[in-house]
This record gives C-alpha cells, sequence and structure tokens, in this order.
C-alpha cells in the first residue's frame, strides 16, 4: 500500500487527509498548528506538529519514506509552499502535489520539484484524494452532499458488452449520461451501444457507488 503525506491541513489538506483516510490508506499528517493536527488525530495513521520545515525535521519523521506527499499549504503563506515542495524533492519524494493559488505559483511549484499543481479548494481536495486512490476516476463534480458527477474510465469488463446487457443500475445504482470516445467524440448511448477501449463514461449517482464503479478492473 501506498503511503500518504499531508502537510499543512487548511481546508484543501483536511480534505485530501479525510478522504485517504476513509480509502484505508496510510497517511502522515503534518501541520505547525495544534489545532489543525489535534483535527486530524483520530483518523490519520500519524498526525505530527512540528515547528519548522528543515530537510532534517522530515527524515527525522519519516517524510523521505512516504511514496506521495501532497503540499495543501494555502495562499497565506505561498513562501513556505515552495520551500516546501523544493524540500519533498530534496529528501526524495518522487510523487509531489502542490497546491497553488496562481498561475504563477503554479509554475513556480513546478520548477522546485512539484510533480503535479493544482488549484483547489475543498471540492478539488476529494478529487486529488479520490484519484490517489481509485485511478479510473478521471474527474467529479460534487452536485449535493454524497452525490456526484464523474468521469470514469471504462472497466475492462464492460469493453465489448452492450449497454443494455451490463443493468448498470441494478448492479452499481448509477446512471449513465454520455460516452466520450478514444476518437474525442461524444456520444448519447442507446441501449445497443458497444463499449471500446478508451471510452470515458460520465455518470452520475451517489459519490460511494461512482467510487465502487472507478474501482473495478
Amino acid at each position: 500500500m501506498k503511503q500518504f503525506a499531508v502537510l499543512g491541513l487548511g481546508r484543501f489538506g483536511l480534505k485530501v487527509a479525510r478522504t485517504l483516510a476513509e480509502k484505508g490508506c496510510d497517511i502522515l499528517a503534518i501541520d505547525t498548528e495544534k489545532d489543525k493536527i489535534d483535527a486530524v488525530r483520530d483518523f490519520v495513521s500519524h498526525a505530527i506538529q512540528i515547528t519548522s520545515n528543515t530537510e532534517e525535521v522530515y527524515k527525522a519523521i519519516g517524510v523521505d519514506k512516504v511514496d506521495v506527499a501532497i503540499v495543501g499549504i494555502g495562499a497565506a503563506n505561498v513562501e513556505a509552499s515552495i520551500l516546501v515542495t523544493a524540500l519533498l524533492r530534496k529528501v526524495g519524494v518522487r510523487e509531489i502535489i502542490a497546491r497553488a493559488v496562481s498561475e504563477l505559483h503554479g509554475e513556480i511549484l513546478r520548477l522546485v520539484g512539484a510533480t503535479k499543481v493544482v488549484y483547489p479548494e475543498d471540492e478539488m481536495g476529494y478529487r486529488v484524494a479520490a484519484g490517489l486512490v481509485m485511478p479510473r476516476l478521471i474527474d467529479h463534480i460534487e452536485l449535493k452532499e454524497g452525490y456526484g458527477l464523474a468521469q470514469v474510465k471504462c472497466p475492462a469488463e464492460f469493453i465489448n458488452k452492450m449497454l443494455k446487457g451490463l443493468n448498470l443500475r441494478t448492479k452499481f445504482n448509477v446512471n449513465l449520461l454520455a460516452v466520450k470516445k478514444s476518437d474525442g467524440t461524444v456520444d448519447i448511448p442507446e441501449p445497443d451501444y458497444r463499449f471500446g477501449e478508451g471510452d470515458l463514461l460520465i455518470m452520475i449517482g451517489r459519490d460511494e457507488d461512482l467510487e465502487k464503479l472507478a474501482e473495478e478492473e
């Protein structure tokens, strides 16, 4: 199982940590503020308050051992987010996802070591975390609490099968709205639509049902 570090537990970082925890992931949560550490202590694997961001501190608490680090430091401390990203690269973290507040900020984060930059708030926190543990889930838009619109890679078991034979509503409790094919065209599928390699399924339903579908092989 991959190990994750979430550095900065504001609105975005908290959402990432909570979503990863709900998926059973091993999470190291880090912040300089005690109240934010206390807020995640009950659901993450390790919650550590630090007083400074240095290479020595990161190695001492095991940040250099994680597979993925998410930098959730917000707009109030852009300089710190750049420093943290650079330090993560320096200690050897291979995958670094960093939150940016502007295009320029994002470009700087990439220059110092971010492998992916996002421009989020609460909903993007969900999408980042879900994408890490459910690679078939390409995108997600929250419609209301617990329900969403999602774009999902076509599961292998669907390929060359007709829509009418899959019973998506009965089996997965989701509705298929459209299919984006590998050539970029979008189709509103009829019951006899046959799924193909590279199809992206645009679906609506409860988050938990969409996630189950995204986990299908």
